[in-house]
């Protein structure tokens, strides 16, 4: 599957150019253009064996970090992949640190889609 993430300011949501994104599963890292998007990322395919016998998803999930000079690191986990199709996105909104805090990191989780959501609700329903 393919991602292209988006960075953005998240106060205006106007792009941010030269933020960088890394996708540890694969190591590689990308710089983002004046669109604040990144190049397409290809993403191998890995399956969450912690639901393969519950109710395997039909996407594969990795982690985006992004920096950006200025603004609070960003952390994206489970970020959805589906194979073979593209996704522009996800959207990461970065916030200016804040001068005397901690500025500690952003941490955000993609939920599952609500359609698997469903059907393991249905799945397991007495």
């Amino acid at each position: 599957g393919y991602l292209q993430p988006q960075v953005v300011d998240g106060f205006s949501e106007e792009p941010i150019e030269g933020a960088t994104v890394v996708i540890p599963e694969t190591g590689q890292k990308f710089v983002t253009s004046g669109d604040g998007f990144t190049a397409m990322i290809q993403i191998p395919m890995r399956e969450d064996e912690h639901f393969a016998d519950i109710a395997p998803k039909p996407w594969g999930e990795v982690t985006i970090i992004v920096y950006m000079e200025d603004y609070i690191d960003y952390v994206l986990f489970h970020a959805h992949v589906w194979e073979s199709q593209s996704r522009k996105g996800p959207k990461i909104l970065l916030f200016p640190k804040v001068e005397g805090e901690k500025n500690e990191p952003f941490s955000v989780v993609e939920g599952p889609h609500r359609i698997w959501v469903r059907d393991l609700v249905e799945k397991y329903r007495p």
